[in-house]
């Protein structure tokens, strides 16, 4: 079923929780106006209590390119370091709007529960 949802851009995750060393796939659509490609930025924002104070934060930032459908994919590694368990902000974004979702890196993926 393809609805298209009254935003300017949506998002959604392969699956809700992810383990140290797994892929994490985002997907997107454009949902009113086309446009080459979107900004996008990846940020931890919550790490596990098991990190060390001196520990640098985990970011990307890139660009997807938009299909002509509309429809976009990016994928990343959650690297293999208990540092990196915790949340991450994905922000696709430009002109015409932005979309967020959060990813949450967690060490029992397959029993995770959303709070």
């Amino acid at each position: 079923e393809d609805i298209k949802e009254d935003v300017p851009i949506s998002l959604w995750l392969d699956k809700p929780a992810h383990g140290l060393g797994e892929t994490v796939t985002i997907n997107g659509r454009l949902n009113d106006v086309w446009i080459g490609n979107l900004d996008l930025e990846i940020t931890q924002t919550k790490q596990s209590s098991l990190s060390t104070s001196g520990n640098t934060g985990f970011k990307i930032l890139d660009s997807v390119k938009i299909e002509g459908n509309g429809s976009f994919a990016y994928s990343f590694k959650i690297p293999d370091n208990v540092a990196r368990l915790g949340d991450y902000k994905i922000t696709v974004s430009k002109e015409i709007g932005s979309a967020t979702i959060i990813a949450h890196a967690v060490a029992d993926p397959e029993n995770f529960i959303s709070s």
